[in-house]
């Protein structure tokens, strides 16, 4: 039983230190179950060792216990050094480099640790020594409850911070490590050569670059939900799409777009950024910011760069699966969605999923008149929903049949019609001389039971429906195009931007555009299923027999070698999106900042980062946060702390420093700034340094521009507790 006490006593007195310090983001209870439940485990697993070898118990149990005391005085190191525990950057960090200065800065602290080690590990061979054997069922009984207290504790245990750590860092070591993104992308590059050959990767949005010709053209862009081209085609039912089939006739008519996606997000993204998108999450994987690789120009980012205004609008709610959060973070100025249709009164208007696209139609012709009638290029895109199952038929719209059994044959041909009749009031009121219409569907149908049965198993043929309408205009440019040539939408932002004779640099990491010679050899890798020669290449990432494979990928893409293609566009395209993660939480935990009665104490919590004594002044971190003045939290555009300062009242070199500070703020920089102090003992100088509402309150939280930081919160005073989420959050997750 002594070495059970000490066992726990050693192992649970870290912990209760570090609760005592930053308790605020720590998961107490859990903490705590799980190093008793370490303990006992500890403790079960020495005895029933007895049974094999004492000395073999000894040397076990002083190595467990050392390490675990290890584990935990390191998380206490962190929180103290950092405000936070293990994560993905501390193992960035670990070279001889970092461990030499690290003895040099606490040689002290080290030889203090090692001894109480030594004498930890002293005491517990003793008592290990001393300990008889335990029969079999009981150790293995306590062995089960130190693991069922691990199990409760497993949010808060040290252990599981650590190794959860180190799995987020191996994972993002090929994407996401500070170690080189020209590392990552040339290896992703020479792993994708086969299925991209020879084409140059992107540069980063920062890096973008757009111009417009002598006569820019606009863009109206409809994506129609779930639209085969076979549907267009289909001998079972003639005349289904007669308008698309005389749109077919006029226009451009791409008949071999194979789909890269499979539900709305992707395929709308995938078209839009010229890659495949990451979708281990499905329709959650672009709720995220880092999910919509916010660094990899896609087709609104350089038609802004370029000069265009851009407008979404769409029948449904923009929040699901991050529709309007990618709209919003890749260039378009105006998202419209299911709530905007509900402030203009037009709910009735609406069915399960949004507003019909009857009203979605008649809302985009009103805007894109607007537009057209302005001297700046436009993009208008849209985003249909009549096609998603089990079919629409909105107001307006003639049946094809009578028969009940059959709402989707009732919706394509609903679609044709709404689609036909918008086409002809652009041509009629001129719209169409100089824009650019391009129609495509967002992914194939879903192949259900009851679509097959009214469309047969052709529904399975998921090429999509891509027509493209140009003006006279671009009949030179147009000579070249390439319309029976096999591809997917993956080729559509590059497709574009040529017949919109956009100049850029950006470069995609599959889009090749119909516009250009047909590459030597075109084999398209989709997340699912990849085609060649028109024909399916069934192959399964998930069933390969040989991961660690090293030899080039070969075309066709066996299992493996598609899981080894799957894997590096995962990297490539992380690598876009490496600088824009946190892990503060800030949207998860909020923001909370305490000061004392005495307005002397202040502790400021960002997420899960303790920052109350993470301040520096001209260079030097204060030892004590029980001090007046005011304390100014330097953010990026995505709320990731970059510093955290401090400046002292009534100190005239302060203002160096507020001026640096300002200087280096870009648009979209963010500021939190926090002061106990009486504005009027500070100098009128030093005052004006700071936001008119410092002056007023002791918070303000904002963003920078033009080099001013416009507040978007202002606490209420006084502030014995304040909390609030930054404005940010609500835009990342919608």
């Amino acid at each position: 039983m002594k070495l059970l006490l000490f066992l726990v006593a050693v192992l649970v007195t870290p912990p209760v230190i570090i609760i005592s310090r930053n308790g605020d983001v720590i998961e107490i209870l859990p903490m705590l179950l799980s190093s008793v439940g370490i303990a006992l485990m500890l403790y079960a697993a020495i005895r029933l060792l007895k049974h094999l070898s004492p000395m073999l118990a000894a040397t076990t149990g002083v190595l467990l216990l050392v390490s675990a005391l290890m584990i935990r005085y390191l998380l206490g190191f962190l929180y103290d050094f950092s405000g936070r525990g293990f994560s993905s950057e501390f193992f960035a960090h670990i070279n001889p480099t970092a461990f030499r200065i690290g003895l040099q800065e606490y040689n002290r602290e080290a030889w203090v640790i090692l001894i109480v080690f030594s004498l930890f590990a002293f005491f517990a061979a003793r008592l290990i020594n001393k300990q008889r054997e335990i029969p079999a069922l009981p150790g293995l009984g306590i062995l089960m409850i130190g693991l069922s207290f691990i199990y409760v504790g497993a949010s808060a245990s040290p252990e599981l911070q650590l190794t959860q750590a180190y799995k987020r860092y191996t994972q993002v070591s090929q994407a996401e490590q500070g170690s080189s993104n020209a590392t990552i992308r040339e290896q992703s590059r020479l792993i994708l050569e086969p299925v991209r050959l020879t084409q140059a990767l992107p540069v980063e949005k920062s890096r973008l670059q757009a111009s417009l010709p002598e006569k820019p053209l606009n863009l109206i862009l409809i994506y129609l939900e779930s639209f085969n081209q076979v549907f267009s085609e289909s001998e079972g039912y003639p005349g289904l799409t007669p308008h698309i089939a005389a749109f077919k006739q006029r226009y451009h008519s791409f008949d071999q777009i194979h789909s890269s996606g499979y539900v709305t997000i992707e395929g709308i993204a995938n078209s839009q950024c010229g890659t495949l998108m990451n979708m281990e999450y499905a329709n959650s994987s672009l709720i995220t910011r880092k999910g919509r690789l916010p660094d990899l120009p896609c087709l609104g980012d350089i038609l802004q760069a370029a000069g265009y205004k851009q407008t979404y609008l769409g029948g449904a709610g923009l929040d699901f699966a991050g529709k309007g959060a990618f709209f919003r973070e890749h260039g378009y100025d105006q998202v419209l969605g299911s709530d905007h249709w509900t402030d203009l009164g037009l709910e009735a208007n609406f069915n399960e999923w949004g507003l019909s696209d009857t009203a979605l139609f008649l809302q985009a012709f009103e805007l894109i008149k607007q537009h057209h009638e302005q001297a700046t290029p436009f993009n208008v895109t849209m985003l249909t929903l009549g096609m998603h199952a089990p079919g629409f038929v909105y107001d307006g719209c003639p049946l094809y049949t009578d028969e009940p059994d059959k709402p989707y044959v009732n919706a394509i041909h609903c679609t044709d019609f709404l689609l036909g009749q918008f086409v002809k009031k652009l041509e009629k009121n001129g719209i169409l001389e100089n824009t650019v219409l391009f129609i495509q569907a967002d992914h194939g149908s879903f192949i259900t039971s009851t679509i097959v049965k009214q469309l047969g198993k052709a529904v399975a043929d998921t090429r999509l429906l891509t027509l493209m309408a140009l003006p006279d205009s671009t009949q030179p440019h147009s000579a070249a195009l390439r319309e029976n040539i096999e591809g997917t939408n993956l080729n559509t932002v590059a497709s574009l931007l040529d017949v919109l004779q956009i100049e850029h640099n950006a470069e995609f990491i599959f889009a090749k555009s119909h516009f250009k010679a047909a590459p030597a050899q075109d084999y398209f890798v989709t997340r699912r299923q990849d085609y060649a020669e028109t024909q399916k290449i069934r192959n399964d990432r998930y069933r390969c027999d040989e991961p660690q494979r090293t030899a080039p990928p070969a075309i066709p893409l066996d299992n493996c070698d598609k899981n080894r293609v799957m894997q590096a566009i995962s990297d490539l395209n992380l690598s876009y999106a490496r600088h824009h993660e946190s892990d503060s939480r800030i949207c998860e935990f909020a923001a909370e900042i305490t000061v004392g009665a005495d307005s002397d104490t202040i502790k400021i919590k960002w997420g899960n980062q303790n920052l109350s004594d993470q301040f520096y002044r001209r260079g030097s971190k204060r030892d004590k946060y029980e001090s007046q003045g005011i304390y100014a939290v330097m953010l990026d555009q995505y709320n990731t702390v970059m510093q955290t300062l401090f400046y002292e009242p009534v100190r005239e070199e302060d203002m160096q420093d507020i001026q640096a500070l300002y200087q280096q703020a870009t648009d979209g920089h963010r500021m939190l700034l926090i002061r106990n102090v009486d504005m009027a003992s500070l100098t009128p100088n030093i005052q004006k340094m700071w936001p008119e509402q410092l002056r007023e309150h002791s918070i303000v939280y904002g963003a920078f521009k033009d080099q001013k930081l416009v507040p978007e919160f202002i606490s209420v005073d006084p502030i014995p507790n304040s909390r609030f989420k930054p404005a940010s959050c609500k835009q990342d997750n919608a």
